[in-house]
């Protein structure tokens, strides 16, 4: 690849000087939510020491993080403002598409987002609820909506609503200036390509339904129990998983490539626990992969173990897991897909798993599997790292919606992102340049049949209402009793994390 700068030297920036602030920017927006949850959540002679180890593993990447040399061979340099600011515009245009802080039609998803919202804002922490005559423990995964509770806590509900509209515009933002310091190529393009990135959905949907309407039909839902998620669903319904999966793995990526960060691959593992377990689950192969790299391994795992960081990962993920296993979801409900149907159409879920790994992963693998031979050791580890996720996640079905499938999938689906957009450039350097192009308009481009029909469906939704920026009245928050399903955010009082690690608060206003 060329080193040449992409733009005029005084019209641009280094790569080098915008991966340094990607750094320090990622690591405060999926910091803040674990250091509140850690010194607000907990009693505090837990919280004290533990959000204070956090603190200094965060402050041990951030020091090493700025000190590291950025530079890669082969690679640009310099990327221009232009590209920046057409990537943040393109950004904030998708963002104005969903229903983030109540900008156009929300998703029905946002009925709970709203509930667990109100619920931070009005309540002690760590939040109770009231449910079936009882005062008891909220259990979620509540590192997203943090910010914004503290938000709504000093200034109330409006400020809350826009305050996670600007939390979730910055972390879209961080996620599109990962890629383009890890795509090999800082084109505006890069994150257009990613906005509108999924899989075959609208074949699929074709196949099983034996038509295709664009306007009303949410493509992603065809396969049933098994989703890949399109950027665009996942921006609208569960920014939460989405967000982290992007800015985590592309800090994990980073740290992979280089050597004084690799050893803390396991606090930005620990980083996500409170955002999205599922993504935890994903992200954690690539975790230990950048740790037991074949250069020095052992030195690096030695470091993980017994550093900063290492000591702040593990603080962290034991407080956070004690708390997220308190809930009355039992984890023996994951079973073999196959187990799940008991028995019954055996071969019509075999067929379907089948279809579905065909156009929702395999056909995203064929840039990767083009270029493998021309691919570095690196990118051939993590080629076969993220097809044995893709291709393996599906076998196991946990969760009323099957949401191991759908959220532990994106970090691997962001990582064959980049992997499609390195495959690309490999391959337009040699002498396949024509077939790459052709390769790259087909893949991405029946894909890009799915945003367009979410797109579409929202807008017609806006126009039936006649309202375009429905923001979200106070009054007409989900109570949680009346939210579907509310059953599986209960936790359990007795847990060890509500008997002996949680801030203790007073009773409920059916124990008052």
């Amino acid at each position: 690849m060329s080193t040449e700068p992409d733009s005029t030297p005084g019209r641009d920036v280094s790569v080098a000087a915008l991966t340094r602030v990607l750094r320090v920017a990622s690591l405060l927006y999926l910091g803040v939510p674990m250091t509140l949850f850690l010194a607000s959540w907990t009693w505090w002679p837990i919280a004290l020491p533990v959000t204070t180890l956090f603190l200094l593993g965060a402050w041990r990447y951030a020091s090493d993080a700025r000190r590291c040399e950025t530079a890669l061979d082969g690679e640009p340099t310099r990327v221009s403002w232009r590209t920046i600011v057409a990537s943040a515009v393109l950004v904030l245009a998708a963002l104005a598409t969903v229903g983030i802080g109540g900008l156009t039609v929300q998703n029905p998803d946002w009925a709970k987002h709203n509930m667990i919202l109100d619920r931070l804002i009005a309540e002690p922490w760590p939040v109770h609820v009231e449910a079936d005559g009882q005062w008891v423990p909220l259990v979620y995964y509540v590192g997203f909506y943090l910010p914004a509770a503290v938000v709504g806590k000093l200034a109330g509900w409006t400020a809350a609503a826009a305050a996670i509209d600007l939390w979730t515009a910055c972390g879209a933002l961080l996620g599109a200036g990962w890629v383009l310091v890890l795509s090999g190529r800082a084109r505006w393009w890069v994150v257009a390509a990613l906005l509108c990135y999924s899989g075959w959905d609208a074949v699929g949907y074709l196949i099983v339904n034996h038509r295709l309407n664009l306007t009303y039909a949410s493509l992603d839902f065809w396969a049933r129990i098994w989703q890949y998620t399109s950027t665009i669903l996942a921006l609208d319904a569960v920014p939460q998983h989405v967000l982290v999966s992007w800015i985590g793995t592309a800090m994990m990526l980073d740290s992979a490539r280089h050597a004084p960060l690799r050893h803390h691959a396991v606090i930005i593992l620990a980083l996500t626990t409170i955002w999205s377990p599922f993504v935890s689950i994903g992200l954690a192969a690539y975790a230990a992969a950048t740790v037991l790299m074949p250069d020095d391994r052992w030195v690096y795992l030695k470091r993980a173990a017994t550093s900063a960081s290492g000591w702040a990962a593990i603080a962290a993920v034991l407080v956070v897991g004690a708390y997220l296993t308190a809930t009355r979801v039992s984890s023996s409900n994951a079973m073999f897909v196959f187990a799940a149907s008991h028995g019954r159409d055996v071969e019509r879920i075999l067929s379907r798993l089948l279809l579905f790994l065909v156009l929702d992963a395999g056909v995203l693998f064929t840039l990767p599997v083009v270029a493998y031979r021309h691919a570095d050791r690196p990118m051939r580890a993590l080629t076969w790292i993220t097809a044995g996720l893709l291709f393996g996640l599906p076998l196991i079905r946990f969760g009323l919606y099957n949401d191991l499938c759908m959220r532990a999938s994106m970090p691997p689906l962001f990582v064959l992102f980049i992997l499609n957009l390195r495959s690309l450039w490999t391959l337009r350097a040699s002498d396949r340049r024509r077939l790459a192009t052709v390769l790259a308009v087909i893949v991405f481009g029946v894909g890009v049949l799915t945003p367009f029909a979410e797109i579409t469906r929202k807008a017609s939704k806006a126009v039936e209402r006649g309202v375009w920026v429905p923001l979200p009245p106070h009054d007409e928050v989900i109570p949680f009793e009346k939210l579907t399903w509310h059953e599986q955010y209960i936790g359990r009082s007795d847990a060890p994390f509500f008997r002996w690690m949680a801030r203790p608060i007073g009773p409920g206003p059916d124990e008052q």
